[in-house]
């Protein structure tokens, strides 16, 4: 069900793929699937945004699907789950958290080879810089995406070279370089008229761009060729995702050309910005907070974690010097180079090493169970402390003693063999 509503997703059969999407959220629930609830969800997020232009809604889904995505270790809809918010949060304007989600898709798509996907979140960043007006990162990731574009072998290849040329056009446009963004424009919109479902809108953002470029020009006719190009398009399409920056640009061309126009634009901006209300707006930045925490629990958890796996690592690795200091030391104990003050000194010492390693061992587990009550780990230490003492008293006699006097014995063995040895020579 999910496969097929991915399916007339593609087509631009938004009702069909919103049906087949909550038919597999509710057969999920059915089975107590919290997986395929959560892909059957997403599969609706497209309808619920394109459709309804509900963002609030579309961007529960999101959040609360990743939510599960992420505790399933699911990477393929965590990939599709970022690629939609890094979407959502740029068609609202929120360009930070766009680049934001973005980055992280990236990141994710080049661990998993998807280079269709690592392709798509450059480009996103390299538009959401663009829209920043940060002119050096947003023609570092234009040119990667040109780079990445001439290396892969996709299938869409129109679609590929049209939102590469266009990613070239905009790096140089905002370089100033109006003349050669205009010539990428031309190879961009030679490609993507033959891209079929332009979910993306990439033809309108060229014939945007073209606009951009005639204004800075004062190229007003110009201009707004390019303005009813985009908006049949857009009227094709059945989009309607003019953004409120678009519509202040084509007024502002109005404004040289047809006063009522521009008049008229300056209210459908007005109108679109309205649509983010404050209680839009406020409902936006609680689930945006909600999410904020909950990632950095996530990190806190990790770091917790990555700190845990750290000190697992060094106390094997203490135990396994530990265990070889032993070996060493009973190897030299036993040989006839060993020294009698030395062993008693090396004996005593690594007695004390070994008493330490394991105080340092117990007292994580010990603040763990007595909740790092000072009292009762102080009185767990002394009762664990009053097991040990006779035991030291013992290892130190052992040591002190019986290894020394055997010690002894092996080099009088030793010294005799080599007297017997000499005597036997003459």
């Amino acid at each position: 069900m999910v496969q097929i509503a991915d399916y007339f997703f593609k087509q631009d059969n938004l009702d069909s793929s919103f049906a087949y999407g909550n038919m597999a959220a509710n057969l999920s629930r059915q089975i107590d699937w919290k997986l395929g609830e959560a892909r059957g969800m997403l599969s609706t997020a497209g309808y619920i945004f394109f459709k309804q232009h509900n963002h609030v809604k579309c961007l529960s889904i999101c959040l609360s699907t990743l939510s599960t995505f992420e505790k399933e270790k699911d990477s393929t809809y965590i990939l599709y789950n970022l690629a939609g918010l890094a979407t959502i949060y740029f068609l609202i304007e929120d360009f930070p958290l766009s680049i934001y989600y973005n980055t992280r898709q990236r990141k994710l798509a080049k661990r998993m080879g998807d280079v269709e996907k690592t392709l798509e979140a450059t480009h996103g960043m390299a538009d959401g810089y663009f829209f920043l007006k940060n002119r050096d990162s947003a023609v570092k990731y234009y040119q990667d995406g040109y780079n990445l574009a001439l290396s892969s072998s996709l299938p869409d290849s129109n679609f590929i070279k049209g939102r590469s040329y266009l990613g070239l056009a905009r790096a140089s446009y905002i370089s100033g370089d109006n003349e050669i963004a205009i010539s990428y424009l031309k190879k961009a919109f030679s490609y993507a008229q033959f891209v079929r479902f332009d979910d993306t809108n990439l033809r309108s953002a060229i014939q945007n761009t073209y606009v951009d470029i005639f204004r800075d020009l004062k190229q007003w006719d110009s201009a707004l060729v390019r303005i009813r190009l985009t908006e049949k398009m857009n009227t094709a399409t059945e989009s309607g995702m003019f953004n409120y920056n678009f519509y202040n640009t084509v007024a502002n061309v109005f404004e040289h050309i047809n006063k009522d126009s521009a008049i008229k634009y300056f209210k459908a901006a007005i109108e679109i910005r309205n649509v983010f209300n404050s209680r839009t707006r406020s409902e936006i930045n609680n689930l945006t907070q909600i999410e904020a925490e909950r990632q950095r629990d996530i990190l806190k958890s990790e770091e917790i974690q990555e700190q845990s796996r750290k000190r697992n690592i060094q106390y094997t690795a203490l135990a396994i010097g530990l265990g070889s200091l032993v070996i060493l030391f009973l190897l030299y104990s036993r040989s006839i180079i060993g020294e009698e003050k030395l062993i008693r000194y090396l004996g005593l010492m690594l007695l004390l090493i070994v008493f330490e390693f394991l105080n340092l061992y117990m007292h994580s587990f010990l603040e763990h169970i007595t909740r790092e009550s000072p009292f009762f780990m102080l009185l767990t230490m002394v009762s664990i402390a009053a097991l040990l003492i006779p035991a030291h008293h013992r290892v130190e006699h052992w040591v002190s003693h019986q290894l020394v006097e055997k010690n002894k014995r092996i080099r009088l063995a030793a010294a005799k063999k080599t007297i017997a040895s000499l005597e036997g020579k003459r």
